[in-house]
């Protein structure tokens, strides 16, 4: 029976829908994908005509990407943080077999499409695409081969495709004008997977409803829920060893100071007594 690759986008583009719902519903499904233990996730250098100021640029908001999906899990977990071990590492071309996730750059997609990235799994692949697409004649997308995306579009895309890896689908509202008003709004959207970038890309972040959602997904077990392999036992916080009062350092005694040898009185001189005048024979 041949697999057929789960793929998983986030788009540029919203494509909207004459349909509006009388009641607003807002949806977060899971996926079908599952992690089945700490994962490594491996970045591949890019190897287009980009500059090694960018590549490096890249390569580092994508190794802080899959960091702040770590931090963020174990700063919610008040047992034993271990069980959301996630890793990541950088790797000079693809098929590395330590890598359980790849993470490639792609100048764009294909013909007449808008993503600015994508998930697929199996095996787990995360793409990222870093040409800014623009309308041409207003209507049809195309892409200028200067114009690269921000910083910031590259960490949003990074943290939302990394979210689609650990089960994680849309936050999607059935009323379009929800999902505008996220994509428009100069406030973070309410979670890290809605299904477009948001206008002011920085703005998009990992957020509570994101994190409550993967533990429901893995449970109190972590990335170890679906793995068949042993909880590592939480690492004691070592007590801080106090350091030693030190024993005070006694004031030395001052040398008394002598007193002063008084200058000796000269006793007066007496006046002589006169001789009695003896005259003379």
């Amino acid at each position: 029976m041949v697999k057929k690759a789960i793929i998983f986008t986030i788009a540029i583009l919203v494509i909207t829908s004459n349909f509006q719902a009388v009641y607003a519903e807002i949806f977060f499904p899971t996926t079908n994908v599952r992690l089945d233990g700490p994962s490594t996730y491996c970045v591949i250098t890019p190897t287009d005509e980009i500059s090694d100021e960018k590549t490096r640029q890249w390569v580092r908001l994508t190794e802080n990407s899959v960091q702040a999906w770590e931090t963020s899990l174990k700063n919610a977990e008040f047992e034993n943080d271990d069980i959301w071990d996630m890793y990541v590492k950088e790797i000079p071309t693809e098929n590395d077999d330590s890598c359980d996730i790849e993470i490639e750059f792609k100048d764009k997609p294909g013909l007449a499409d808008t993503v600015a990235g994508y998930f697929s799994w199996p095996p787990g692949k995360i793409v990222i695409y870093y040409l800014q697409p623009k309308l041409c004649n207003g209507l049809i997308p195309c892409y200028d081969d200067e114009t690269l995306k921000s910083d910031n579009a590259i960490f949003a895309i990074a943290i939302h495709e990394i979210g689609h890896s650990l089960g994680l689908d849309h936050y999607v509202s059935d009323d379009n004008d929800i999902n505008k008003k996220w994509q428009s709004s100069n406030e973070s959207p309410p979670s890290a997977m809605i299904p477009t970038i948001p206008r002011i890309s920085s703005l998009l972040q990992i957020t509570e409803i994101d994190v409550q959602k993967v533990r429901e997904i893995y449970g109190s077990d972590g990335f170890y829920a679906f793995s068949g392999s042993t909880i590592p036992n939480p690492q004691p916080t070592p007590e801080p060893t106090p350091e030693p009062t030190p024993e005070p350092t006694p004031e030395p005694t001052p040398e008394p100071t002598p007193e002063p040898t008084p200058e000796p009185t000269p006793e007066p001189t007496a006046e002589p007594t006169p001789e009695p005048i003896i005259p003379l024979s």
